[in-house]
């Protein structure tokens, strides 16, 4: 088994876990419902509505890493094959909202900034 495809099986196995307690996005539904956060360990935008009180988060860093690449109008091409397969299943999810996950100037920078305070500079 290649990288992607042992990434893609961990973010289906764990979100199949909880897929119970994942927030839903409803039609007519704000999209953005609080302001991004930062996650050091992924190099990702996080949100706080979009994660269950659980302990597994693997899969949601793994998707929150994809989705800032996009954001930033690139792509983690290795956890690709898990994104689609995750967006496939759950798309209603709220993190898989239109406007966390579209390249965007303005959360770029907000990446950005969450980055240049995080750094452990000598």
């Amino acid at each position: 088994m290649n990288e992607p495809e042992y990434i893609a099986k961990l973010v289906l196995l764990e979100m199949s876990e909880i897929e119970d307690l994942l927030p839903m996005f409803e039609p007519g539904m704000p999209e953005v419902l609080s302001p991004p956060g930062y996650c050091l360990l992924s190099d990702a935008l996080i949100w706080g509505d979009e994660l269950p009180e659980v302990n597994k988060i693997g899969w949601y860093r793994y998707l929150c890493r994809f989705r800032s690449s996009l954001i930033e109008g690139s792509s983690e091409e290795r956890i690709r094959l898990a994104w689609d397969k995750a967006i496939a299943r759950w798309p209603r999810w709220i993190g898989f909202c239109d406007t966390r996950r579209e390249e965007s100037a303005e959360l770029t920078s907000t990446l950005n900034r969450f980055r240049s305070k995080s750094c452990v500079c000598d």
